[in-house]
């Protein structure tokens, strides 16, 4: 295939190969350079329209962002609030139980088994954790001639020491092989316990129903408009 005729010196047509006008010099570099001065800013950015559409996406979506938290304020404050009251009602009726205990009738229970669990719990007044030694005894008693096993040693919610001296000290008094009294409930003799102390109210017992109900005003505030 020949490229198109050319007129020669004489006035002649004159014919070259196709692949001679093809042929670029394998060296050689374009560089195209613009300057930047004097150019209106809808050239450097094309699309105005697309960049304040994001903006107020961006906007909106933060605002809904905002404007949920006081919703989130609530559902925490109900949340830590119901866990509280619900635990003070807990206690306060299993404290009534442990008096009621005091009245009931003994028995001579012989331990069975008596050791001490390590564990570990979070304090709800400063967060940090530590360690604690739960106490667990196994007896057994007999009521009109009737044989009963137990491991409850209180009607406490929790029962555990905080440091290993004192839990030792708990456990020597129900060595293995000793007979202690036991209480048990006269209405149903396989109810029994060990210690009838009612269990002594702390600081978390308010603190988390309180801030409970902070987080539950701040949130309630906050939906209706005055903060």
């Amino acid at each position: 295939m020949q490229a198109p005729p050319t007129r020669g010196s004489a006035g002649q047509p004159e014919t070259r190969p196709l692949a001679q006008l093809k042929q670029v010099p394998q060296n050689v570099h374009h560089t195209c350079t613009f300057p930047l001065t004097n150019v209106a800013s809808s050239e450097l950015n094309p699309c105005p329209e697309l960049s304040h559409l994001a903006l107020t996406t961006a906007a909106t979506f933060l605002w809904r962002v905002v404007s949920m938290i006081p919703y989130l304020f609530i559902g925490i404050g109900i949340w830590l609030l119901y866990i509280g009251i619900e635990a003070y009602i807990t206690q306060q009726a299993n404290n009534r139980k442990c008096k009621l205990a005091t009245q009931w009738p003994t028995a001579q229970a012989k331990i069975l088994s008596s050791k001490i669990e390590l564990g570990r719990n979070k304090s709800s007044e400063t967060g940090q954790t530590y360690h604690t030694y739960t106490p667990h005894v196994e007896y057994s008693y007999e009521v009109d001639d009737n044989a009963y096993t137990g491991k409850q040693i209180t009607f406490r919610r929790f029962f555990f020491y905080n440091n290993r001296d004192d839990a030792d000290a708990f456990s020597n008094r129900y060595p293995e092989g000793a007979i202690v009294p036991v209480y048990y409930n006269p209405a149903k003799p396989g109810e029994a316990i060990l210690e009838s102390t009612p269990a002594e109210g702390t600081i978390g017992d308010i603190l988390m129903p309180g801030i409970g109900a902070g987080l539950l005003i701040l949130g309630l505030l906050g939906v209706l408009g005055i903060i």
